[in-house]
């Protein structure tokens, strides 16, 4: 339907971000790239586009790109989460852990409840080696996000590191139940 919207509109950026977010779905990822370019391009103020062009940059490694989307959301709008996740997510790759962290801690304390956020927040904890402080994240992030199945696995992985089986198996019960699709 939506390729079908694009023929009779070759300049309805809504369609072609419609369609990306399908091409991601099937997985198709130079699809959903192509579509999410031509969307920023017709539309530069979809954010939604902005963000998804982005990830699928930083997902390619195309680092610099990546930056661009998030600086030019960030412009807009300097609280927009997702566009400081990115722009952390790039900080991070460039091994530039400190300007990361400043970001995510500066999201945590303005109440912020991303499920992204408490991963990357763990992660740092993880690369600091405070297993305390990766444990808080996780189970703040899943208080807050609940049915969030990569801060569950993400706990679960904690817990087999402390050899706590009971943990680890009601852990697991919880993503099954989430996604009993998924390979564990």
């Amino acid at each position: 339907e939506y390729k079908n919207a694009i023929q009779i509109d070759p300049e309805f950026a809504e369609a072609y971000y419609r369609l990306g977010k399908t091409e991601l779905e099937a997985k198709n990822f130079k699809q959903a790239y192509g579509a999410f370019s031509k969307a920023v391009e017709l539309g530069p103020d979809n954010l939604d586009a902005r963000i998804s062009l982005g990830k699928i940059l930083l997902a390619g490694k195309a680092i610099d790109r990546a930056e661009e989307q998030a600086d030019a959301i960030l412009e807009k709008d300097a609280r927009h989460i997702d566009a400081n996740l990115l722009k952390a997510s790039v900080f991070f790759i460039r091994k530039e852990y400190g300007q990361g962290e400043k970001i995510l801690m500066d999201l945590y304390k303005s109440g912020t409840t991303s499920a992204d956020m408490f991963m990357m927040l763990s992660s740092v904890a993880r690369l600091k080696q405070d297993k305390a402080k990766m444990r808080k994240y996780l189970k703040e992030g899943l208080k807050k996000n609940p049915d969030h199945v990569g801060l569950i696995l993400n706990l679960a992985q904690l817990e087999v590191a402390d050899k706590n089986f009971d943990a680890v198996e009601t852990n697991l019960q919880k993503a099954i139940e989430l996604k009993p699709d998924m390979i564990v």
